[in-house]
């Protein structure tokens, strides 16, 4: 439909001049067989819309032509059009299409677009749309607005946060060619989730192939501040496949297993046992030097469409894998409300990354009306991160040299079994329904920092900043653990039909329901050494003066020298949960130039929160909000390739 962008399923399709022809699927879809090579006209043609003939269409051997046709409603007077010897739209083209006829204000960028673009990450492709900022290269602000007020979906499908204090999602998470299209939603309509006032980011994941497709393609690259330069690195592994890491710790980061359930301190346990637990920590923080290799990956990709019992069935799987390199130059600086620098630091932070994802898409048409889309897709992302800073610290009057290692890998996995059925014989009836499951984890293992000093200007060594206390601060030897889950179940179902009120008035009601459950757990641990009370003077400036390589060995840790504490606020702890139900009505009314889109949504929202105070007290927090969300999008057709948009809604942003 070329006014409403949809799909006209029935339509007949066929070759003139001959008795062979076909009828388009739910999706608008049709194929025509049995033809010789040569060149042929093809004539579209459905009730109530004009008919068109597209000329000069050629068939060659062993290959499918694609002609796609938009069709406009009928005038008082049915003529036949012609179109001259079109054969394919591009995405950019189908794209521009979807926004001009789209019910909402909304920017969009193709794959077309994206393969002319250097850009590897979903966050890099994001630049180069209207209206949309990336934030740390990974969270977008729309119109404006900070990340927390934009929302997400994957395949219709909300996904999960990766981030353990927000609800943000991290772009940089998707490689690029992976995906279709991005569309950028600034206005909502009844028919989305209502839980963002800044944008709804709609990623698409690759569709299946018309016939088969198998593609295969590697890259490299050169960094011209880091290939071939001194790469920063530690002594902790990753898993690997043949020689590939895979993101996945090894295990030299993992927390010893003879640390307990509970508290680590003197009162839970006996010296010998805490000794033991500090001993078993791996002493990695030695930093060391290698030259860094150019950035590598590969893609892989295989599709088909196929009879299957006599109906179609296609098929799609493709892997993508990606390394690379990274040198930063870091500056960090803090002032005084004087104005006068508190303290300033300068270094490098050389960091290797590993990004690969893997896509999974069945589908398989019943009939003409009928198809079953399965879509499964997997992102990994880690990045291992080696830093040193050097600088000041002006209240103490210290020169400072800070040392740190984080590794951090997140993942998202996300499932879609969605269904679309065309029901003619009841009002030409869409009914469109789609279950998923979708997942995000974050695993931070072993986030070493340690902090050496001396005093300010002189040329005295460095020294370790360990101290007797029973508080210590976690830049001196801290090693933190954390872990994020948070997971989607959802369910939904979409009830679409024509009106016929007039010859010039026909609109469309769309009308549906939504559930969505959130679930989220994030455990953190936090351990420091400190020195014992028995630590003698001579002791405490030994092990001080010992480089950043042994300062921690296994020696070190005694009854007698350090302990290893635990210090764990209760708040660094949560559960959460949040159930949302949803029903929405809207219609969509063309009359002349004007096209008025109007409706509202019901939500009820239920977040329960689980976690403790910093005193230790239990804190439970249950918040219910039922919201009717009214909304009115009007478009008036200035001319063929002219709309004037202006829209009224009401969205909400939820609590994180």
């Amino acid at each position: 439909d070329s006014y409403f962008s949809d799909p006209l399923p029935g339509a007949i399709a066929k070759i003139q001049g001959t008795n062979t022809g076909s009828e388009t699927d739910l999706d608008g879809k049709y194929e025509i067989t049995g033809l010789q090579p040569g060149t042929y006209t093809v004539e579209i043609s459905y009730v109530g819309y004009q008919t068109k003939v597209i000329t000069g269409v050629v068939v060659n051997t062993g290959e499918p032509t694609r002609v796609d046709v938009s069709l406009g409603e009928e005038a008082i007077v049915t003529e036949e059009v012609t179109v001259e010897a079109t054969t394919s739209m591009a995405n950019e083209e189908a794209l521009l299409l979807e926004r001009k006829n789209a019910d909402e204000v909304s920017d969009a960028i193709g794959q077309q677009q994206m393969k002319r673009a250097p850009d590897d990450l979903a966050s890099e492709v994001l630049k180069r749309v209207i209206g949309v900022s990336i934030v740390d290269n990974k969270f977008v602000y729309v119109r404006g607005t900070s990340e927390r007020y934009s929302n997400t979906t994957l395949n219709g499908v909300e996904v999960p946060s990766t981030e353990s204090e927000t609800k943000s999602f991290s772009f940089d998470l998707f490689p690029s060619n992976l995906l279709e299209n991005i569309i950028i939603s600034k206005t909502y309509t009844p028919d989305k989730p209502a839980n963002f006032s800044g944008g709804l980011v709609q990623v698409n994941t690759l569709d299946f192939p018309e016939s088969f497709v198998f593609n295969l393609s590697t890259k490299a690259s050169y960094n011209s501040k880091t290939t071939g330069d001194n790469f920063r690195d530690y002594d902790a592994g990753q898993d690997k496949f043949l020689f590939f890491n895979l993101g996945f710790d090894n295990g030299d980061r993992k927390m010893p297993g003879d640390i307990p359930g509970f508290r680590v301190n003197r009162t839970n346990l006996s010296d010998q046992e805490l000794k033991n637990i500090a001993r078993s920590f791996r002493n990695d923080w030695g930093q060391l030097e290698s030259t860094a290799p150019p950035n590598s990956g590969f893609q892989l990709s295989v599709g088909n469409k196929m009879e299957l019992a006599d109906n179609p069935f296609g098929y799609f799987g493709a892997y993508t894998y990606g390394s690379s390199f990274q040198n930063e130059d870091v500056y960090r600086a803090e002032y005084q409300q004087d104005n006068n620098i508190e303290q300033e630091f300068s270094g490098i932070n050389s960091v290797y990354s590993v990004q690969w994802g893997a896509l999974a898409n069945l589908s398989y048409k019943l009939g003409d009306n009928n198809k079953i889309t399965f879509k499964n897709s997997y992102v990994v992302n880690t990045t291992d991160g080696t830093q040193f800073l050097d600088g000041y610290f002006e209240p103490q009057d210290v020169d400072q040299r800070l040392y740190l290692t984080q590794f951090k890998r997140r993942d998202v996995l996300s499932s879609t079994l969605s269904g679309e059925h065309y029901l003619h014989s009841l009002n030409r009836l869409n009914f469109t329904w789609r279950v998923s499951y979708s997942e995000a984890d974050v695993n931070e293992p072993d986030r070493k920092t340690m902090t050496y000093q001396r005093e300010r200007g002189t040329d005295n060594p460095y020294l370790g900043r360990l101290t007797v206390t029973n508080n210590p601060l976690v830049n001196d030897g801290g090693r933190f653990f954390s872990t994020l889950n948070d997971y989607n179940r959802s369910f939904e179902s979409n009830f679409e039909f024509p009106l016929n009120i007039s010859k010039n008035i026909n609109p469309k009601i769309k009308t549906g329901v939504f559930a969505n459950g959130k679930r989220r757990n994030f455990n953190a641990r936090l351990f420091a050494p400190y020195f014992t009370q028995a630590t003698n003077v001579s002791t405490r400036i030994a092990i001080n003066s010992l480089p950043i390589d042994s300062i921690f060995m296994a020696q070190n840790f005694d009854t007698n020298k350090i302990y290893m504490g635990e210090f764990t606020r209760p708040s660094d702890n949560y559960n959460a949960s949040e159930d949302n139900y949803a029903g929405f009505l809207m219609t969509d009314v063309p009359f002349g130039k004007f096209r008025v889109i109007i409706g509202a949504r019901y939500e009820y929202d239920e977040t329960i929160l689980n976690t403790f105070t910093d005193a230790g007290d239990p804190l439970f927090q249950n918040v219910i909000n039922r919201d009717i969300l009214p909304s009115v999008n009007t478009i008036f057709a200035l001319n063929e390739k002219t709309n004037i948009r202006a829209s009224y809604f009401q969205s909400v942003s939820r609590l994180e």
